[in-house]
Parts: structure tokens; sequence; C-alpha cells
């Protein structure tokens, strides 16, 4: 697959979901960087947003470019950048030199799963979260409760 195909199937928004290590041991951040960073490739733009954390949140925008299997940001040299692999319909893992040996993979979202609005309200809705073996709902029941 040519450069441009990879780009073009990387575009979309892509979620952080957990990171792997060298033993294939999974890691669900139980320390150090959290998976609060949220991708969006649009046609050789990267945007990066990274969500409150120890009141720290981040937003940086670059050109991209793939060089075989190596994202490389704002024509940076290859040598140093972070390399995809496999970009498959809804995943694809980034390794580099800010990961260490763990790979990180990402997830795309889905465009019905966007919000396009502003507006955030919680009231009357109920939100389900499984994570192993547990699962954790949350109902807003009004403004306060």
């Amino acid at each position: 697959m040519s450069s441009c195909q990879s780009e073009k199937k990387l575009n979309g928004t892509w979620i952080s979901a957990y990171e792997h290590d060298e033993n294939d041991t999974l890691n669900y951040d139980l320390s150090g960087v959290p998976f609060n960073e949220i991708l969006e490739f649009n046609d050789g733009k990267l945007n990066i947003r990274e969500f409150k954390y120890n009141n720290h949140e981040n937003i940086r925008s670059f050109e991209f470019k793939l060089k075989g299997n190596k994202l490389v940001l704002n024509g940076n040299q290859p040598d140093f950048s972070d390399i995809i692999e496999p970009i498959t319909k809804d995943s694809f893992q980034l390794s580099g030199l800010s990961y260490g040996n763990s790979k990180r993979i990402y997830k795309k979202l889905n465009d019905s799963l966007k919000s396009r609005t502003n507006e955030f309200n919680l009231t009357g809705n109920k939100y389900i979260r499984n994570f192993k073996k547990w699962t954790d709902t949350i109902h807003f029941v009004n403004e306060s409760v």
C-alpha cells in the first residue's frame, strides 16, 4: 500500500485505547501517561487533543506524512518518528521514542458517535462503562443528582 493510501486510511478520529509492552502485557494506565488523547487525521493534517490530566490540557496541530510506516510531523527526520503498525479499518498501533518499550493502540471513532454541538446535556442520560470484569452505570436524573 502506498503512503498516500495509508494516509487516506488514517483519515478520521482515533482514541487512545490501551498499551502493551514487549512481553504483550496490557497496560490500562495504572501509572504513567494517561489515556486521554484523541488524534484527528484529515488529508495531511493532524490535530492532537489531550484532555485535562494533572491540570493540563493540550491541543496541537501538525502537517503529517507517512514515510513507509513512520509518522513524520512537520517534515522532521523520519529516523526519530513514531512508527505506525498495521492500520486496519478500526485500529492502529503507535510506537517510538516517546513510548519506551510500549506500543499504544488507537481505536477509530465511528462518525455516528461524534457530537457536533458544544452543548452537553447529561440530564436523563445513562452511561454504561465495561472494564475487564466490572460494569459501572451512571444515570443523570437531573442537574444535581
